[in-house]
């Protein structure tokens, strides 16, 4: 038999990327094959960190500091050895998340849970060791990875691994996305982040929704956007930014080339707020993709996106959910998809849209030769409204989706809106529905 060359054996172990036990397998067949597994099996080993070997491993690495923190809960670690490989230089991804199962799988050996209700019990009983054991391991993988990628550390709440995170990102040239959401941070980390971002040359996606953040806070990330020049993805949702933080990232627009997507979604947003950020997109020409749902931005707000909507030649995506909008708000919203020619994607759902709201949108449909994607859930369309939209996008040629979630619609309604949209063939995405219960 001919001997596969490595690299073909590198091609089909990564086929099997998604089945670690597979992989697990691989791992005695030989020494050839070992070293080609376990690169592939430790680049997202979290995904499989269920498996108590892993967590063996993982808390093997820990160092005396990692391992003060557990000497209190009285847990026995497993015994020093010395390992084959240098696991943790092949690791390009981690996520906070995936640590729990596999901490509960270690501290419950030989009393497995069988379902998901039993898990969920070991799992409250155990809350706050999980957390500790947690913690330390995270500063580990922190500590010891040089090629990380992919960093998902949600809830961490310890200042410590925050601190240490922080201080790694000043000299880390790897790490291209990194969500921090839920964590809250006090305003000298804040500070320290932004000092970051000012040096760090290699970031493009940053998440941090849900940190309790506010206007003072806003400020200062927001100024390390003038230097930056390479994150390209900021989510700041559900805050407390307010107009004054949101006016202080619209002011880092005017400026800033990089950034292409911005989520500011539930963050107390006024229309003073979307009067502000409308004026700065008049003169950004890089940003693509805006969502202010969830916010106050009312008639006036609205009318300033508008108005920024006929000139605008960059965004694409619009996202202006549950904005209290009224019926003057989504007219002219509407009217300015006759002149916008680049935005695809528009989601208006949840601002009270009925009869008089779906004759204007449906004429619109009618012109509009951009928008391919369209939201309207949460609102009062009825049967009435939903056989107007349908005769309207029955001549709209390029809507390839519908969103009509929680609608007051009869299920005969949404199958005819159905057969009229698809009857031409032009709908490629499925419309979604779901009925809202008439009771």
């Amino acid at each position: 038999m001919i001997a596969l060359p490595n690299e073909c054996l590198i091609e089909i172990f990564n086929k099997f990327k998604c089945n670690y036990r597979d992989l697990f397998s691989c791992l005695l067949v030989n020494r050839q094959w070992c070293r080609n597994v376990v690169p592939i099996l430790w680049s997202e080993p979290l995904s499989h960190c269920r498996d108590r070997r892993l967590m063996r491993i993982y808390l093997l690495l820990l160092n005396v500091e990692e391992k003060a923190s557990l000497i209190p809960l009285n847990i026995s670690l497993p015994n020093e050895q010395k390992l084959l490989f240098e696991y943790m230089s092949y690791i390009i991804s981690i996520d906070y998340y995936d640590l729990d199962e596999g901490i509960v799988n270690w501290l419950c050996e030989g009393h497995e849970h069988s379902n998901g209700r039993e898990y969920t019990r070991k799992y409250l009983e155990f809350k706050n060791v999980i957390q500790i054991v947690k913690d330390s391991l995270i500063a580990m993988l922190i500590r010891t990875n040089k090629k990380i990628k992919y960093a998902n550390l949600q809830k961490i709440n310890n200042c410590k691994v925050v601190k240490l995170l922080l201080e790694i990102l000043y000299k880390n040239s790897t790490i291209t996305l990194l969500n921090l959401s839920r964590n809250e941070f006090s305003f000298e980390e804040i500070r320290t982040l932004a000092d970051v971002l000012c040096k760090n040359t290699c970031l493009s996606s940053l998440g941090l929704q849900e940190c309790k953040l506010g206007s003072k806070e806003a400020k200062v990330l927001s100024n390390a956007f003038y230097e930056n020049t390479t994150l390209s993805y900021l989510n700041l949702s559900f805050n407390k930014l307010g107009d004054e933080g949101i006016k202080a990232f619209a002011e880092v627009l005017y400026e800033n080339t990089t950034l292409t997507t911005l989520c500011f979604s539930h963050n107390q947003l006024t229309f003073e707020g979307g009067k502000t950020l409308a004026e700065a997109l008049y003169k950004n020409i890089t940003l693509t993709s805006l969502n202010i749902g969830d916010n106050n931005l009312g008639i006036i707000g609205s009318k300033a996106i508008a108005e920024t909507l006929r000139k605008n030649t960059s965004l694409t995506y619009l996202n202006l959910y549950n904005n209290n909008l009224g019926f003057e708000g989504i007219k002219v919203i509407v009217e300015a998809l006759y002149k916008n020619t680049v935005l695809t994607s528009l989601n208006i759902g949840k601002n009270r849209i009925g009869s008089e709201e779906a004759e204007i949108i449906a004429e619109a449909l009618s012109y509009n030769i951009t928008l391919t994607s369209l939201s309207l859930s949460g609102n009062q369309l009825g049967n009435k409204e939903g056989k107007i939209l349908a005769e309207a996008l029955c001549k709209n040629t390029n809507l390839t989706s519908l969103f009509l979630y929680n609608n007051p619609m009869d299920s005969e309604m949404t199958k005819e809106i159905e057969k009229m949209l698809c009857k031409d063939g032009t709908l490629t995405t499925s419309v979604k529905f779901r009925v809202k219960s008439s009771c």
